[in-house]
């Protein structure tokens, strides 16, 4: 009797213990759904957006390079006139923007990119006519060359204080761009960064910056003020050509600037002639009365 009672209390506790885990297991089932593939993602991204003039999409977390591609692939085969914001913002998995990831993405109209992100690549939203606004984390440090290349409809940009390069070109033809801040931790203003920004009309240029190079601010016609700190020693040919509104450049540093000659990068023994106007702003002109098409350098 002793016998049958053990193993009737033996099967019990095994019931017991078979029917907690079979509850556990489907209470995890219940509360933690497996999240789609990229893929299915992607799918219900389009669906959500067939038939609409706007929309957006947010990347998940475990977005990948691979589905980064996808998306800029997405918004490209997008009817003309869509507009889509685009939140990555989650998408921490990602370092970079690699070079040409949204080229041509003309029914992209903002994007949010993760603080995980150090790098934007070179020509990575060029041609984004549509694109107004970027969000640039405090993570970034590179920005590459062409990196926001003829994107016309672009009318606010903070760069962040950590970002040390910008690579030429990269703002160049962003034609609604009305105000840049350069960070202190740029050293060189790269050819033709901002040329062709033609509603540019402020432009901060910090202590530590030692180089424009030359077009940097070619044909910004809307600029009308520039200053150029002590720490710059080079302003490239052309730096600022064809500004034709540009009525003050303010020289926190006046003496010791020359011309020099582009074609045999001799110097010119002739210095540049400084005339000081009547709030301490500085004109750097030559004979003719020109200067802002002149290489000038300072010893």
């Amino acid at each position: 009797m002793k016998k049958q009672s053990k193993k009737f209390m033996l099967a019990g506790v095994v019931l017991l213990a078979v029917t907690g885990l079979l509850a556990l297991t489907s209470c995890k089932n219940d509360s933690v759904p497996e999240p789609p593939s990229e893929a299915d993602w992607l799918q219900e991204q389009k669906k959500e957006l067939e038939g609409k003039t706007e929309g957006t999409i947010t990347a998940p977390s475990y977005l990948t390079k691979g589905g980064l591609v996808d998306i800029a692939k997405l918004l490209r085969d997008l009817p003309d006139g869509v507009l889509v914001d685009l939140d990555l913002s989650q998408a921490t998995g990602l370092t970079y923007i690699a070079a040409g990831t949204f080229i041509d993405c003309f029914t992209l109209k903002s994007v949010k990119l993760p603080s995980s992100v150090t790098e934007i690549g070179k020509y990575a939203f060029q041609h984004c006519f549509s694109l107004t606004k970027v969000t640039i984390p405090a993570s970034v440090k590179t920005i590459g060359d062409s990196a926001f290349f003829d994107c016309r409809s672009l009318a606010e940009i903070t760069i962040p204080e950590g970002v040390t390069t910008i690579g030429y070109s990269a703002f160049q033809n962003c034609q609604s761009l009305i105000e840049v801040t350069i960070p202190e931790g740029v050293t060189t203003i790269e050819a033709s960064t901002f040329a062709y920004c033609i509603n540019l009309d402020k432009v901060t240029i910090p202590e530590g910056v030692t180089t424009i190079e030359a077009s940097t601010f070619a044909y910004c016609i809307n600029l009308d003020k520039v200053t150029i700190p002590v720490s710059v020693k080079t302003i490239g040919l052309d730096a600022f050509y064809d500004c034709s509104n540009l009525n003050q450049v303010i020289f926190k540093k006046t003496d010791g600037w020359h011309m020099k000659n582009p074609y045999d990068e001799a110097e010119l023994p002739k210095s540049i002639v400084v005339s000081n106007a009547k709030d301490n702003a500085t004109n750097l002109k030559d004979s003719a009365g020109q200067w802002y098409g002149k290489h000038l350098i300072r010893k």
